[in-house]
């Protein structure tokens, strides 16, 4: 892809889909939320052939749409979770639905797409998808001196750290706590209502409400019911995204004092203070001061891929990544309880 070609970069994640083009940006929603709100649901939907069928049909009448005014001459660079490229081009998901886990999905996919010259990036694991290695190339991760950690906080809590000569990467289920989850929030909203509710005694450090008489109606915060259960959500998707950084950290080798920047990535406002985050100890409060918020990295790949890139570099990053499995490591189940209360 030249630096004279025009083209759409197109984030395609599991509850949105946005899109840059030229100096355009819009959001739409994923439609194969019917078919499930989080990965998981829809792959168990896709093992079906009528289901697989039904997601596929789904998510391209979305790009459809998407790609109607844009002209065939411009160029897709496109990036998302491998269970998502796997149910937009009709591949096998079942290595997705056991352990060992595989993709169906292996490599970047070049060629042509709904009329479209199309670049996909290539997934590094199977939960470590084409939007972390877009956010890898992107923030030019493997190209630095100093140690970054990018923290995309999505329905599948996707991290990597490391820089120009090692990047560890790894995956913690997320849920849709940070996405859309049943309050209807997202992002920094979800965050500044954990902390409002802190701060106000509604609920405690362990996350649950204060007075009996929330647990069974729920609280009234803004225009939303939070019920206990939403909370919950948080602490999970938290506790498992706190707990990955740690592993990483572990594998790694480094400290907190060797990182030298945070980049956080995910569906959130400008307005998210790093400190609220920190407070609720998503991120460490050690690495506070070196967190930015990044906004959409994946997008940010795309970008500059469309700017110029070289393809065969973005190719290059999966090999060398480490894949750190947080289930099967000793310290992921200790570190996830600790750090589940607020």
């Amino acid at each position: 892809m030249t630096s004279d070609k025009k083209g759409i970069g197109i984030d395609l994640g599991t509850t949105t889909i946005v899109y840059e083009h030229g100096k355009s940006t819009g959001t739409i929603m994923n439609s194969q939320r019917k078919y499930g709100r989080d990965v998981i649901s829809r792959i168990g939907c896709s093992l079906k052939e009528q289901g697989k069928k039904a997601l596929m049909e789904t998510v391209r009448k979305d790009l459809s749409d998407l790609l109607s005014d844009i002209p065939t001459d411009e160029s897709i660079a496109l990036a998302g979770n491998n269970v998502m490229i796997c149910l937009l081009m009709g591949y096998d998901t079942e290595g997705f639905s056991h352990a060992p886990f595989h993709s169906g999905y292996e490599g970047s996919y070049k060629g042509q797409f709904m009329g479209h010259e199309a670049f996909f990036f290539p997934g590094i694991a199977p939960f470590v998808g084409g939007d972390i290695t877009a956010g890898i190339y992107g923030l030019s991760i493997h190209e630095k001196e100093e140690m970054s950690l990018l923290i995309d906080l999505g329905t599948n809590g996707e991290m990597a750290l490391g820089n120009k000569d090692r990047i560890y990467v790894a995956s913690a289920s997320a849920g849709p706590a940070f996405e859309g989850g049943r309050p209807g929030m997202y992002g920094s909203e979800v965050i500044d209502m954990i902390c409002d509710l802190k701060e106000s005694h509604v609920i405690d450090m362990y996350g649950t409400f204060t007075d009996d008489s929330y647990l069974e109606n729920g609280y009234i915060y803004d225009k939303y019911t939070v019920l206990q259960d939403d909370i919950r959500d948080v602490q999970l998707a938290k506790g498992a995204v706190r707990a990955g950084v740690e592993v990483l950290m572990k594998e790694a080798g480094v400290d907190h004092e060797d990182i030298g920047t945070v980049y956080l990535s995910g569906n959130f406002g400008s307005n998210l203070l790093i400190e609220k985050a920190a407070s609720i100890g998503l991120i460490p409060t050690e690495l506070e001061k070196k967190t930015k918020m990044a906004g959409n990295t994946s997008l940010l790949g795309c970008s500059k891929l469309l700017a110029g890139g070289d393809p065969e570099e973005i190719k290059k990053i999966p090999g060398r990544a480490s894949h750190v499995e947080l289930a099967n490591h000793g310290d992921f189940n200790d570190l996830f309880v600790s750090h589940m209360n607020f």
